[in-house]
């Protein structure tokens, strides 16, 4: 919790204040059993009308007085919770931002919307009950308690043997109810997570009328939340009557106490309202404090969640070279990688490869053979398990993170757009990027024509995803945004599968007459996407198999042949070529 806590330092004057007011609220409301035993012995037993209307008025100002204290503590103390809740949110986010993708995948989407969402929440929450509550028991409590022995020593014997029947209660709940909120916690991180995949995938379960089948998951995830909620709310709901009932006995026994000191005439009636009153807010003081350790537990484990995230060790670490890889050679040393967690075969093995600046080289092979891993690991998006990626003769980890990622382009296999203009899209490359740039990269990327013909053109709003464009359309879009980047490394992993073949071929001549000094890498299954390339790489097995021209590898290449026989009529192709 005090990892977690740091984040209030900025607002330590706030909360300085916060306990301050709920002190002065506090004193105000122990003074007001004093001055009703006045009324009532001073005032109502000898007839004193003015004993009353002074002690009456004295009542009205000191309530307002505690008026004013409740209403500034909770002011503060909220204002302090929401800016806390906010850095911290802020640093789940950054943290987040800087995971590799191993990171993200361990702890998945919907557990880390989860964390920064609910248990920030819950975090938010407890500040608030510390700096109000948690203040206002104790100090009611003590208060109470020095009042009372001040009146009547005797009063504070049912108090005391209350009070450890009162901590078992609360001590044996928590010890239950601890575990039964971690396991809610990640019953929420269940229920975002199917969620989350639903809405992503809606257009897939609608196809394959899945419906029904995601209804059942997501009921099933719903119902175990629902489940583990009920058994923490029996607990808790069990909970209340028992302090209830020894708070009520105890009470009782004080009044039994307090009217034999009355009939001995060791006590003023006024004095037995005073005494019970305070005796009253003693136990409900003890109560309240019971029932926000029960909370207390609650944002410890949200607080152990949230430091998972905070504390995870960052696999990339960024080099001391903050200036861009400015040419784009690249080259790969007997690099080897296993993605985390997986069993069986690496997924590169002692892979070797030089690719020149302003050459366009491809990578074609089977599902699973290694392609897209081999161009994940030039921007970092892992780190290589052995051997060594080189840009510009300099290790990528010698570089920092944004300056490596500054002189790469990537178009991914998984089109990700998002709300907004198409423009506003295409700028993602590059924020600064005039109208006459947005409109030149749509150009190269076949993309102007089907944009130029929309309503509003390149101002016309997206939904989220890019729903409202056809796949190759987004594909088209996507490509633009990398290319008004202008980065010297230029990568496009299967980013042409939804174009017909004549648009491809375009694009491709576009990039090859008009962005010829690019490192350009494009990973792909169509044979005709990649026929002229410079250098075609076959992969196999995590392995590279072959490397050579599209005739080389014809003559000499078993896999190569076997796909571009699968794929295309061999006369056809050589004809075109």
């Amino acid at each position: 919790m005090l990892k977690i806590f740091r984040f209030l330092k900025p607002y330590k004057f706030l909360l300085f204040l916060a306990p301050l007011c709920m002190f002065i609220e506090v004193a105000m409301d122990l003074m007001q059993p004093a001055l009703m035993s006045q009324i009532i012995d001073e005032g109502i037993a000898n007839g004193n009308s003015q004993a009353v209307v002074e002690n009456g008025s004295k009542m009205l100002l000191f309530a307002l007085l505690g008026l004013l204290g409740g209403v500034g503590c909770t002011y503060f103390s909220s204002r302090a919770a929401l800016n806390f809740a906010i850095d911290l949110r802020l640093a789940l986010f950054d943290r987040i931002q800087s995971f590799s993708t191993a990171e993200t995948e361990h702890f998945t989407a919907g557990s880390l919307v989860t964390r920064i969402v609910n248990d920030v929440r819950v975090m938010q929450h407890i500040v608030i009950m510390i700096t109000r509550m948690f203040i206002r028991a104790p100090l009611t409590l003590i208060g109470s308690i020095v009042l009372v022995l001040v009146t009547d020593p005797k009063m504070s014997v049912p108090i005391l043997l209350a009070s450890p029947i009162l901590a078992w209660l609360v001590i044996s709940r928590i010890k239950r109810m601890r575990p039964k909120f971690k396991e809610m916690q990640e019953c929420i991180d269940k229920v975002n997570s199917t969620l989350q995949e639903d809405l992503t995938g809606i257009r897939v379960i609608k196809t394959f009328i899945a419906e029904q089948t995601e209804h059942k998951k997501f009921e099933q995830a719903n119902l175990e939340l629902a489940d583990v909620g009920i058994e923490t709310g029996r607990i808790m709901i069990s909970l209340g009557p028992m302090l209830a009932a020894v708070q009520q006995i105890a009470i009782f026994i004080i009044i039994l106490i307090a009217v034999r000191d009355a009939s001995l005439e060791l006590l003023k009636i006024g004095e037995i309202v005073a005494v019970i009153n305070y005796a009253t807010q003693v136990m409900s003081s003890l109560v309240m404090v019971s029932f926000h350790l029960m909370h207390f537990s609650r944002a410890q484990v949200s607080a152990e969640r949230i430091n998972e995230v905070l504390n995870e060790p960052v696999r990339l670490s960024d080099g001391e070279i903050t200036l861009p890889p400015q040419k784009g050679d690249i080259r790969f040393e007997n690099v080897s990688f296993t993605y985390p967690g997986a069993s069986g075969l690496p997924a590169l093995i002692d892979a070797t490869l030089e690719l020149k600046a302003g050459g366009h080289y491809a990578f074609v092979g089977s599902t699973g053979s290694g392609k897209t891993t081999l161009v994940n690991l030039i921007p970092r998006f892992y780190d290589v398990d052995k051997g060594e990626i080189y840009i510009d003769n300099r290790d990528v980890k010698t570089y920092t993170l944004e300056a490596l990622r500054s002189s790469i382009a990537y178009v991914m296999q998984e089109i990700t757009l998002f709300s907004g203009t198409i423009a506003d899209n295409i700028r993602w490359g590059k924020p600064d990027a005039t109208d006459e740039e947005v409109i030149e990269a749509a150009k190269l990327a076949e993309a102007d024509g089907f944009i130029s013909q929309l309503k509003d053109g390149y101002n016309s709003e997206l939904a989220q995803g890019g729903v409202t464009l056809s796949g190759g359309q987004r594909q088209r879009v996507a490509i633009a945004r990398a290319l008004v980047k202008k980065a010297p490394i230029l990568i496009m992993d299967d980013s042409l599968s939804a174009l017909d073949t004549t648009t491809s071929r375009k694009l491709l001549n576009n990039l090859r007459e008009k962005a010829k000094n690019l490192t350009f890498i494009t990973v792909a299954q169509r044979i005709s996407a990649v026929c002229d390339a410079d250098k075609i790489i076959i992969m196999d097995n995590g392995k590279i198999s072959a490397i050579g021209t599209h005739q080389e590898l014809l003559a000499n290449s078993t896999i190569y042949r076997e796909i571009f026989e699968s794929q295309i009529e061999k006369d056809e192709v050589t004809n075109e070529q």
